[in-house]
Parts: C-alpha cells; sequence; structure tokens
C-alpha cells in the first residue's frame, strides 16, 4: 500500500496516415489532403488519445500501436471516405466506417468538418477500448517480462 508506485497507463497513439485518392480528378487530392487535415484537428482535441500526424517522426520508443488509414472516391457530385484504425502490430482492424460527402463549393468545406466531427466522434467513443487495448497489452508484456 505505501510503498506502492503504480503508474498511469499511458496514453493510447494514434498514427494518421494521409487518406488515399482513388480518383484522378483535378480535386480529388485536395479533398483527400484537406480531409485529412481537418481530422487530425479534431481528433488532437481529445485529452484521452495523443495524436501524431504520419509525417511527423515519433521517438522511436513511442511508436503509436494504432493507425488510422483510409481512402478517398470521387463521384459525380460527391465523394466517399472509408476510414479504419488498425492495431499496428497485428494489422486487425478496430474499428472502420464509411462516410459520403457533396461536392458543391458552397458545401465542400462544411462536409470536409462534418464528417471530420464523425470521424472523430466515432474514435472518440473508441478510445476507451483503445485504453483498455493498451493496458491488457501492457500487462501482458509486464507480465511476460517478469519471467
Amino acid at each position: 500500500m505505501g510503498g506502492e508506485n503504480r503508474q498511469s497507463p499511458a496514453l493510447p497513439r494514434l498514427l494518421v496516415r494521409s487518406f488515399d485518392n482513388l480518383t484522378s480528378r483535378d480535386n480529388s487530392q485536395a479533398i483527400a489532403l484537406g480531409l485529412t487535415r481537418e481530422i487530425v484537428g479534431q481528433i488532437a482535441k481529445f485529452k484521452d488519445i495523443v495524436t501524431v500526424e504520419e509525417n511527423a517522426t515519433p521517438a522511436p520508443t513511442a511508436s503509436p500501436r494504432y493507425a488510422l488509414t483510409g481512402d478517398v472516391e470521387m463521384t459525380e457530385d460527391g465523394f466517399r471516405l472509408r476510414a479504419r484504425v488498425i492495431n499496428s502490430d497485428d494489422n486487425s482492424v478496430i474499428w472502420a466506417n464509411s462516410y459520403d460527402g457533396d461536392l458543391r463549393a458552397s458545401k465542400l468545406i462544411g462536409v470536409e468538418v462534418e464528417i471530420a466531427r464523425q470521424v472523430a466522434s466515432a474514435l472518440g467513443h473508441s478510445v476507451d477500448l483503445l485504453a483498455v487495448l493498451e493496458l491488457a497489452v501492457d500487462s501482458a508484456v509486464g507480465a511476460s517480462q517478469s519471467f
């Protein structure tokens, strides 16, 4: 009791990769980049998860266990974002969802912001799951190292 040194569990780290552009239309790369940046901004608001951008160089001892990946596919008047969170240790999919957006210029930025909020909200609900997974893995690693 008195001499115990309990460490709080490490916050889950989420690497956000640039979304793949599956279409070669003029504005498709800009939309994929805009969605990626908007989602990074929304997820970074959560205090229970560390958000790492793909182009950032993480410390060697703190590489993210989870990665948000996805792709953007354009249609004539809209686009579809498919996003998923992958466990980097075994490539298992932890979460996945698709979002549709409107390409009308007057709505595009608002659509990007709304989709980013939806993704961040869905991931926010998954943060508890990520924290439990982190704790379980850390406990398993600690137990195996004590042998």
